[in-house]
């Protein structure tokens, strides 16, 4: 009985494996859809441009998004750090 289950767990966990992946794949993907409106929204409000300085980015289009887990992908294993 013990080695069935040990063989059905031996197969099974590859499949769990690349589905959890394929899920936080999805999910960064919906991240990444949801920036495009939000940069719209902000070179809208600010005649058509991006931010001069990339390195204060994150803290100019805050006001336009309220969910602050877009800004983290799943997929990521460690935390940017410049």
């Amino acid at each position: 009985m013990v080695s069935v289950i040990a063989v059905l767990m031996a197969v099974l966990m590859p499949a769990l494996q690349r589905v959890k992946r394929q899920a936080k794949a999805v999910i960064c993907q919906a991240h990444l859809r949801e920036w495009g409106p939000i940069w719209s929204m902000y070179c809208e409000d600010n005649r058509g441009y991006f931010p001069k300085r990339i390195s204060i980015w994150h803290d100019q289009v805050r006001s336009y998004y309220s969910d602050p887990e877009i800004c983290y992908c799943p997929m990521a294993t460690q935390l940017y750090s410049a």
